[in-house]
C-alpha cells in the first residue's frame, strides 16, 4: 500500500524515503483519514438502501392497491400479505451481507451489518404478528389495510436499521483495524479506493455494485409475493362469481397465468384441472401471439365444447 517510487533513496533505517525536498515517512499512518471516509461511505450506503426500500415499496404499494380495487369483493378469507415485508429484508440483506465476510473477521467486524440485519427481521416478525391482529371482515378493506401496514412498517423498519447499523460503524472499524493492521498504511491518494474496499469487508456493500439489481429484484419480488396471496384470495371469492366460462378463461390467461401456478389454483378452487388445461392449451395453440379477448376465448370455450 506504499506509494514509495522503487528506486527512491531510503534511510538507513528503512522508515524515510527521499522525495526530492526532504523525507517523508514510508508507512504513515492513515488509518484516522481512512477510516472518517470509511465511516461515510457506508452511512451513504445505508441511506441509499433506506431510500430505494422506500420508493420501490411505495410505488408497488399503489400500484397493488389499485389491483385490490378493481378484482376484490366478499369476505376475508384470512392468511393475506404477511409475507409481504419478509420479500424486503431477504433483499436488503442481500446488499448488507455479513455472511460473505464471516469466514475472515470476527463478529464484532460485522458487528453494523449483523445489528442491520436483526433489525430488519424484528419488523418482519412485528409486521407479521400485526398482519393477523387487525384483520377485518371485508376482503378489501382488510387486504388494503395489510398493503398499507407493509407500506409504513417497510419504511420505518429500514429506517431502523440504517441507525442501527450506523450506530455500529465506530466498532465495527475499529475492530477491523485490529485484525487488518497493514489499512493504517495506505497512501493518502488511496484513501477513497479503500474506504470502498474497506465497507465491502465489513459487510456494507454498494447497492450500485452488488451483482444484481436492488431496485428490480426487490419489485419483482413483491409481486411474486403479492400474487401468490392475491389469487388465492380472489380464487374463491371471484371465479365462480364470474357469469361464465369465457370470463373464467379470460381471468386464468390475463391474471393467473405468467404470474403463479395455474394448476395449483384450479385446484384450489375447485376446478376439473385437466378440462381447465386442455382449454388453455387449445388458446395457446391456436391463438398464439394474440392477446386474449372475448372473441377468442368464446371460441375457445365453444370448439372444446365440442370435443375439440
Amino acid at each position: 500500500m506504499s506509494n514509495v517510487p522503487a528506486d527512491a533513496a531510503r534511510s538507513e533505517d528503512g522508515q524515510w524515503w527521499w522525495d526530492g525536498n526532504g523525507w517523508q515517512p514510508i508507512n504513515p499512518d492513515n488509518w484516522a483519514l481512512l477510516s472518517v471516509a470509511a465511516d461515510a461511505l457506508a452511512r451513504d450506503r445505508l441511506n441509499s438502501i433506506e431510500l430505494k426500500i422506500t420508493e420501490v415499496v411505495a410505488d408497488f404499494h399503489n400500484l397493488a392497491k389499485q389491483q385490490i380495487e378493481a378484482h376484490i369483493r366478499g369476505k376475508s378469507e384470512g392468511g393475506t400479505f404477511e409475507g409481504l415485508l419478509g420479500v424486503v429484508a431477504t433483499v436488503a440483506v442481500l446488499v448488507i451481507a455479513p455472511e460473505a465476510a464471516a469466514a475472515k473477521f470476527g463478529a464484532e467486524v460485522l458487528k453494523a451489518a449483523v445489528e442491520y440485519e436483526e433489525v430488519m427481521r424484528k419488523g418482519v416478525n412485528s409486521y407479521a404478528a400485526k398482519t393477523v391482529a387487525q384483520r377485518v371482515e371485508d376482503a378489501k378493506d382488510n387486504m388494503i389495510s395489510i398493503l398499507d401496514e407493509m407500506a409504513n412498517d417497510a419504511a420505518t423498519t429500514a429506517h431502523d436499521a440504517s441507525l442501527a447499523g450506523k450506530q455500529h460503524l465506530a466498532g465495527s472499524l475499529q475492530a477491523f483495524i485490529q485484525e487488518e493492521p497493514n489499512y493504517r498504511h495506505v497512501a493518502g491518494d488511496e484513501v477513497t479506493t479503500h474506504a470502498a474496499t474497506v465497507c465491502d469487508l465489513i459487510g456494507i456493500r454498494d447497492l450500485e455494485a452488488a451483482n444484481f439489481s436492488f431496485a428490480a429484484h426487490l419489485y419483482e419480488s413483491l409481486w411474486k409475493e403479492f400474487n401468490k396471496d392475491f389469487h388465492k384470495a380472489t380464487a374463491t371469492l371471484n371465479f365462480w362469481n364470474m357469469d361464465n366460462d369465457v370470463e373464467r378463461l379470460l381471468f386464468l390467461l390475463e391474471h393467473v397465468e405468467g404470474q403463479s401456478d395455474v394448476g395449483q389454483y384450479l385446484h384450489l378452487v375447485g376446478a376439473d384441472v385437466p378440462w381447465w388445461q386442455h382449454r388453455l392449451a387449445y388458446f395457446h395453440e391456436h391463438f398464439a401471439g394474440e392477446e386474449p379477448n372475448g372473441m377468442n376465448t368464446l371460441q375457445v370455450i365453444t370448439q372444446t365444447a365440442m370435443g375439440n
